[in-house]
């Protein structure tokens, strides 16, 4: 094993029905090394990298795990020797895995459940429930401590991961429709919200309303909301306005603004905190370095016109690397665990459909004897295996199709764009209003962008 190059690291982006790999050094020659299809003809949400193993979810009710050469693992929910699902079916919107391991991922969808699954033994270990519609999105925080989660009815729930108890709820102000989520890479209690009215909320999760409020900041539905992994004063969002802003939690104003030709799908911040990537509803991504001008530095052709790019992930910069050849799966899956976080699972349930009677009362789906049997543990069952450590990706949350209804094709009418992009105010912090901010707003990489050359982004 040994540490990947951060300028060979792929990036996963899934529009339509498919997940596609890019090694954008490639270009100007075609950067596209994979094209995967888990079930054709639906709908793909979201995909995640863990190490080395990329997971994607949709429509079609399951969660697939599959290599980075295309090999196939399995999927999640499994099901018994007379193909009865384990869990119920549900459209699952949203994935994540967790920070220190491999091992687990959360999820969420139209069931209205968070659930821990633990992939080496293909199973679910948690639900935590609370929500009463569709999660939108789910994510760990950077302790690995807690689980937020976000719905279409703008509930936020903060789930302890060790109890399973709820350490917090809370509700959108505005009561819109919550659609991204994402979690401070330093700060266990910080995180941003965004929605289909285009506000974006920071929240310190330990208090009952939000730290600051950038209220219809985006004249229609925000699709993605990021911070910076080394700043986490520092906030992007972009939003079917076809508007990128960047926001600095000491103001109430936006600190820069970009625009480009057609809507913002989905939003990416870079490890490296220099890049910033951005899905295109045209199915085009579109890459721009903090250091440089506010341009493009290239325009990847990702998918076709029609296919909004729903979802993006760079492959972690830190991967630890293994023989696709030799290595069993689960070497593959275990690859970088880290071992120092424990998380013990719930008991298996006395009857499947009791783990959604709350909930969703519309999933009837009832398991028999022979099922339920199986759910039991073996008499050898080591409960260890169930007290391993997690892995992590952050979240930007897809739009569905019905949010692009929303788009208002005149959105200039509603929106003063006097305030221009100044890729300038972004690096030395001072918006173009004049207003004076003792944090840089837009040292994206704190005490390191300082000592980098003036060359292009290491994706190129």
């Amino acid at each position: 094993m040994n540490s990947t190059d951060s300028r060979k690291l792929l990036l996963a982006a899934s529009g339509g029905d498919s997940v596609k790999l890019f090694d954008v050094s490639l270009e100007p020659h075609n950067p596209c090394v994979l094209t995967y299809t888990p079930s054709p003809g639906f709908r793909v949400n979201t995909v995640k990298w863990n190490q080395n193993i990329l997971a994607s979810a949709g429509e079609d009710d399951k969660i697939s795990l599959w290599r980075k050469n295309g090999r196939s693992l399995w999927t999640l929910p499994t099901k018994t020797s007379r193909g009865e699902m384990v869990e119920p079916s549900e459209s699952i919107s949203t994935i994540n895995f967790t920070n220190k391991g491999s091992r687990y991922l959360c999820s969420g969808g139209s069931g209205q459940v968070v659930q821990i699954w633990d992939l080496q033994n293909k199973r679910c270990i948690k639900w935590l429930k609370g929500h009463t519609d569709t999660i939108t999105g789910v994510m760990c925080n950077c302790k690995d401590e807690n689980v937020a989660s976000i719905s279409r009815k703008g509930d936020l729930i903060i789930h302890n991961l060790a109890t399973g108890t709820r350490d917090g709820e809370h509700r959108d102000p505005n009561g819109q429709v919550l659609i991204a989520l994402d979690y401070s890479r330093t700060s266990r209690h910080l995180l941003v919200t965004a929605g289909d009215s285009g506000s974006i909320h920071l929240w310190d999760v330990t208090g009952r309303s939000p730290k600051v409020s950038w209220l219809k900041q985006h004249t229609v539905p925000t699709s993605g909301v990021s911070f910076s992994p080394y700043n986490d004063k520092i906030i992007a969002s972009v939003g079917l306005d076809m508007k990128l802003y960047t926001f600095e939690s000491g103001s109430r104003k936006p600190t820069s603004c970009i625009s480009y030709e057609a809507p913002f799908s989905s939003l990416l911040v870079a490890d490296d905190g220099l890049t910033l990537a951005a899905g295109i509803s045209t199915g085009q991504v579109v890459f721009y370095d903090v250091r440089g001008k506010p341009q493009p530095i290239t325009v990847l052709r990702a998918y076709g016109n029609t296919e909004a790019v729903s979802s993006l992930r760079w492959q972690r910069s830190r991967t630890v690397t293994v023989s696709e050849n030799n290595c069993t799966d689960d070497s593959v899956l275990l690859a970088g665990d880290m071992g120092n976080s424990i998380l013990m699972p719930d008991p298996l349930p006395s009857k499947a459909s009791s783990l959604f009677s709350e909930e969703t009362p519309q999933k009837t789906t009832l398991l028999s004897d022979v099922t339920l049997k199986r759910l039991h543990p073996r008499q050898s069952y080591n409960l260890k295996d169930d007290m391993k450590v997690f892995s992590h990706l952050a979240e930007v949350q897809p739009i569905t199709p019905s949010l692009y209804n929303m788009l208002d094709t005149d959105a200039n009418s509603k929106k003063d764009d006097s305030k221009k992009f100044s890729w300038s105010s972004w690096r030395s912090g001072q918006p173009e209003d004049g207003t004076n901010n003792n944090q840089a707003i837009m040292d994206w990489k704190s005490n390191f962008i300082s000592k980098q050359d003036d060359g292009p982004a290491s994706l190129i």
